[in-house]
């Protein structure tokens, strides 16, 4: 059985927890989890694998540059 990407499943890509903190959304039903334990495993919801969410390099950057101008407060949570 192939997935959306085209390749058989076997070789999918699994996204393992890795570290407390860790945040994941089911793109199905829009649950959300963040990791309290570490098990190393994938997290699965509505059977499907989750999406792991959170800052990307990038979109902290953007915020970054968005936030100066409000409070030194939200520049800081950032950091």
């Amino acid at each position: 059985m192939h997935s959306q990407s085209g390749r058989p499943k076997e070789e999918e890509e699994h996204t393992a927890v890795e570290k407390v903190g860790e945040k994941y959304r089911c793109n199905v039903c829009g649950n959300e989890v963040t990791v309290i334990k570490v098990g190393g495993d994938t997290l699965v919801c509505c059977g499907q694998e989750m999406e792991k969410v959170g800052w990307t390099c990038q979109t902290r950057r953007q915020y970054r540059r968005f936030s100066w101008c409000h409070s030194d407060i939200i520049a800081a949570s950032l950091l």
